[in-house]
């Protein structure tokens, strides 16, 4: 891995050119929370956007929006200019892209369509249509059936970051065992650990019920009561799964750490500016001194 590179997140990306005001920073920061990262697409991002596409990308661009940037008349330049996001849009993105506009032409509707280009005539700064246009026409964009649906996005870490978990494993005889591991990863319902020693790894089966204390640079939290829910024998490693919002599992004063720790990685990349040929803008590195 790139020196000074600590982590990095993963989430599905939709990238909005002329963001409809009512997606403000808190209403984005919850999207990513649940692994949607909506990205508000800038004029001077066009160069870069291909950079993040993928399987689970999908863009959305306002005609309306990209008028304003242009030197000719409004009504004048309408055609020409959606002849030029045609030919930009088709050149990576034709088939998970929507183009909306204001502008009531039956010609404007016509010229996307010839190119299989989904275009709505609707008006997004009324938040109940921008949510729906959301929820109805960019999210099965992002191929939901080839990644499973998670509650909540996951950090991960790189093994540099020093991240480290225990974990602790009650036999029936009343035997506590104690597993020494590395973070991987860290979601709100979850965490990733790779387990070094292979004989302590085969201890820990599915469905085995475990008890992990986590430190994560200066916080230290535990969760009282996860269950292991994926294994991977090659990389020796496991999974685990909790529920936050109850205290059998992890008590308030943990969630609250934890929480903290995954929010603040998250915070970072609601403004990261994408540029052309960049395609790492979902990594955290470590600052240089």
């Amino acid at each position: 891995m790139a020196e000074g590179l600590m982590g990095y997140v993963a989430p599905k990306v939709i990238s909005w050119f002329g963001l409809p005001s009512c997606f403000g920073e808190q209403e984005r920061f919850e999207l990513l929370k649940r692994d949607i990262f909506l990205h508000e697409a800038r004029f001077e991002d066009l160069s870069g956007l291909w950079a993040i596409n993928s399987r689970f990308t999908a863009y959305a661009f306002n005609l309306d929006k990209i008028l304003e940037y242009l030197p000719f008349p409004r009504l004048a330049g309408v055609m020409v200019l959606a002849k030029r996001l045609i030919d930009y849009i088709c050149k990576f993105c034709p088939h998970n892209s929507i183009v909306h506009t204001r502008i009531l032409n039956e010609e404007v509707r016509e010229i996307f369509r010839e190119h299989g280009i989904v275009v709505l005539q609707q008006n997004l700064d009324y938040r109940p249509k921008a949510f729906e246009v959301l929820r109805r026409k960019l999210f099965p964009l992002i191929h939901p059936e080839e990644r499973p649906v998670r509650k909540f996005v996951r950090v991960h870490f790189t093994e540099d970051l020093g991240c480290r978990a225990t974990i602790k494993i009650e036999e029936k005889e009343g035997l506590e065992i104690f597993i020494p591991g590395i973070l991987k990863d860290l979601s709100l319902n979850g965490a990733g650990i790779r387990v070094p020693d292979s004989r302590l790894f085969r201890r820990l089966a599915l469905r085995t019920p475990v008890r992990v204390y986590i430190r994560h640079g200066q916080a230290n939290f535990q969760i009282a009561t996860a269950f292991v829910t994926r294994r991977d024998e090659e990389k020796r490693e496991v999974g685990i799964n909790f529920n936050i919002a109850d205290e059998t599992f992890i008590s308030h004063h943990d969630a609250h750490i934890l929480s903290r720790v995954v929010y603040s990685h998250l915070h970072e990349f609601l403004t990261k500016k994408i540029k052309a040929g960049h395609q790492k803008i979902f990594e955290f590195r470590q600052e240089a001194v």
